[in-house]
């Protein structure tokens, strides 16, 4: 599902569809440390200044890794059917998390929430576009969020953090193919 490279530029992190990570060391190549988790994973990001990784999965649960030590810090539930992406803000003091699955005509607004990085708490929980919220950034000033949907149409849509009032960018409907946004 994803290859992501440790902000130190010293280690690999693979996240499978078996439900592991998996370490490795970029130099030598050599496995450091798997951890497993219990449900399918769908989506990774790495803290930049730390070794804390957050991780989505598809029974819609949010955990926060440390991957020093190859242990679970906190497991949240969204409240939704599966986490499809997760961002750090710029200033690494919030998680956006976008929920959902798409699949089909599936058109309901699956929410998507800000976690605290600090407390690991959810702060704000804003109503979601049609689908599952497949890909997402912040701006560099982090008071904006951009996400990619996917349902029924592929959507772009822009969040004020502020006030959790989304604006449309494009949207295109085509029944043909379903393929949506994915970082």
């Amino acid at each position: 599902e994803e290859i992501i490279i440790t902000p130190d530029n010293e280690k690999l992190v693979t996240v499978g569809l078996d439900n592991k990570i998996a370490i490795l060391d970029i130099k030598t190549g050599e496995l450091k440390t798997t951890i497993t988790l219990k449900n399918k994973l769908r989506c990774f990001a790495i803290e930049s200044q730390s070794k804390i990784a957050v991780v989505g999965d598809n029974k819609g649960f949010v955990n926060f890794l440390n991957l020093e030590e190859g242990i679970v810090i906190k497991e949240i539930s969204s409240g939704a059917p599966q986490v499809s992406s997760v961002a750090f803000s710029p200033d690494s003091k919030f998680v956006a998390v976008g929920t959902g699955v798409a699949v089909g005509y599936m058109i309901k607004k699956n929410p998507i929430l800000l976690i605290d990085f600090n407390s690991k708490e959810i702060v704000k929980k804003m109503q979601g576009l049609e689908g599952a919220t497949t890909a997402m950034r912040y701006s560099y000033d982090g008071t904006t969020l951009y996400t990619g949907h996917k349902s029924n149409s592929r959507t772009l849509a822009k969040w004020d953090l502020t006030t959790g009032q989304a604006t449309i960018i494009n949207s295109v409907f085509n029944v043909i193919s379903l393929g949506g946004f994915t970082c």
